[in-house]
């Protein structure tokens, strides 16, 4: 969508409606005059998340798997489980197809030893075990498990948990009288996390 498009839209004769729906990264919404300026809130969660790209592999969609009250064996990084927060553990995602394969992982926000030392402490050894975990815990029976070695070099992943926050644009609706037309935003175009549901696209952050 560019600059072209809105001259060919105004160009039509009558009353328009133009709805802008290409996600958190399009550029329509701005382009056809509202602001970008977005409300940042807390969602009061921390998350991560991880991508490989398996490209040996043909591309057959996966089913889902959400997985709840996760906890992990870190007394290697000098975390013990007397320290871990045991009544709120991680939630897991795993989506995509047998090539690409991505994975999120949120908690409720808390303060406990683990949590803090994830959201403070860059520490890709430790992010990266994690997710071997998870995959190797929660993957699908036909899937093969993951190696550290195969993980240090083709796991993509957030280095330390990061806030999970809402984006949602100031503007959504305007008319403007001169070429007597409304604009719209919908969908991410108007309201997105900085977090991988599975339903659009990677990471935003803004």
């Amino acid at each position: 969508f560019g600059r072209d498009k809105i001259l060919d839209i105004e160009s039509c004769p009558g009353r328009k409606l133009v709805i802008a729906c290409d996600g958190s990264s399009g550029q329509a919404a701005r382009l056809l005059g509202l602001t970008d300026e977005f409300l940042h809130s807390s969602c009061h969660a921390f998350g991560a998340v991880a991508s490989m790209d398996r490209a040996e592999l043909s591309s057959v969609p996966l089913a889902e798997r959400r997985i709840h009250g996760l906890l992990f064996d870190l007394s290697a990084y000098g975390i013990e489980l007397g320290d871990m927060d045991l009544s709120t553990g991680f939630s897991l995602k795993m989506f995509g197809s047998t090539r690409h394969r991505y994975m999120s992982l949120a908690l409720p926000r808390t303060e406990g030893t683990l949590v803090r030392h994830m959201r403070l402490v860059l520490d890709r050894s430790m992010m990266r075990n994690i997710f071997v975990q998870c995959f190797n815990t929660c993957k699908w029976s036909n899937e093969s498990a993951l190696t550290e070695a195969w993980a240090l070099r083709h796991l993509k992943f957030s280095p330390r948990l990061f806030d999970i926050k809402l984006f949602q644009r100031l503007e959504t609706v305007a008319y403007f009288q001169d070429t007597d037309m409304f604009v719209l935003a919908e969908g991410e175009a108007a309201r997105c996390c900085n977090f991988h549901t599975g339903k659009t696209g990677m990471v935003v952050v803004r």
